[in-house]
């Protein structure tokens, strides 16, 4: 009687042992702010701004994708948000899905930092367009920490 305890009582131990060690992508897609935007930070130094819709130990699926890309020389700090789709050559859909393997981090962005005050002033711009004339369009250009819409980007700069 005593040895079938003492085998229980260490099956009771492993298994809550393993139940709170592990943690799953389940348990972090409850950080994911669904009202917000993310930033998804990839190994290669890449970071995508968008919506993540779908978080597992495999991938991540955002949409809603736009990037940083650096204008100017490269002792500029002067850097583009792209719509994705707007200027890639092979033309994605809106919608990308990373191999977690590839992602140092991800992290909910602030509604009101300047990427998506960004975003949000080019949908604003772009409401009932279709996608070639928003890639298409240019707008009104400012300096210093706001944006310039144009061909489906907006400048910012630092």
């Amino acid at each position: 009687m005593l040895i079938g305890i003492a085998v229980l009582l260490v099956g009771i131990t492993i298994i809550f042992m393993r139940s709170h060690s592990t943690t799953s992508a389940d348990d972090e897609s409850k950080y994911v702010a669904t009202s917000q935007y993310q930033a998804v930070f990839l190994n290669n130094g890449q970071v995508y701004f968008g919506h993540i819709n779908d978080l597992n130990q495999n991938y991540i699926r955002l949409t809603n994708i736009y990037y940083l890309t650096q204008t100017g020389d490269s002792t500029s700090s002067n850097y583009s948000l792209v719509k994705l789709g707007c200027q890639q050559i092979h033309d994605p859909t809106d919608q990308m899905v990373v191999n977690r393997s590839q992602v140092t981090f991800w992290e909910n962005l602030d509604n009101d930092g300047k990427v998506v005050s960004s975003i949000k002033q080019y949908q604003t711009q772009s409401k009932g367009e279709s996608t070639a004339q928003l890639c298409s369009q240019v707008s009104n250009q400012t300096q210093a920490g706001t944006t310039t819409t144009q061909g489906g980007s907006s400048t910012a700069t630092k």
